[in-house]
């Protein structure tokens, strides 16, 4: 009896492991997502992101606040840097900090979470194919 409990749980499960996972990461390979503190004015940095083409993730730069951009891999030290003195010339002394180190590897743990979160729920209910 226990070997059927056992082996029909591994019929459902089994199936979970082997569902394809499309990987929408390929983009985001060695892209940094910063968030960056603002000062008392937001045109000089919102300045260096238009000039850098970078992808915000703030919709609105609002003083005294912060900016989330993406910076590819090959931006990444001249806009620190730029970023930086800017920071330094407002006198905001918040460090600019790090949201993601690989943002291809950020969504490709988190779909990867999400396909077993979703499969488990199905399993766990008995609606498993």
């Amino acid at each position: 009896m226990k070997f059927t409990r056992v082996f029909g749980l591994l019929a459902a499960i089994l199936p979970v492991l082997a569902v394809p996972v499309h990987d929408n990461s390929t983009p985001y390979v060695d892209v940094k997502v910063l968030r960056i503190p603002t000062g008392n004015t937001t045109v000089p940095l919102d300045s260096l992101v238009s000039e850098f083409d970078l992808r915000r993730w703030t919709s609105v730069s609002r003083p005294n606040s912060h900016v989330d951009v993406e910076v590819p891999k090959a931006k990444f030290a001249a806009f620190t840097s730029a970023a930086k003195a800017i920071l330094s010339q407002q006198g905001v002394s918040y460090p600019i900090e790090m949201m993601h180190e690989d943002l291809a590897a950020s969504i490709r743990k988190e779909t990867e979470s999400m396909v077993f979160s979703t499969e488990s729920e199905k399993v766990a209910a008995g609606k498993h194919k």
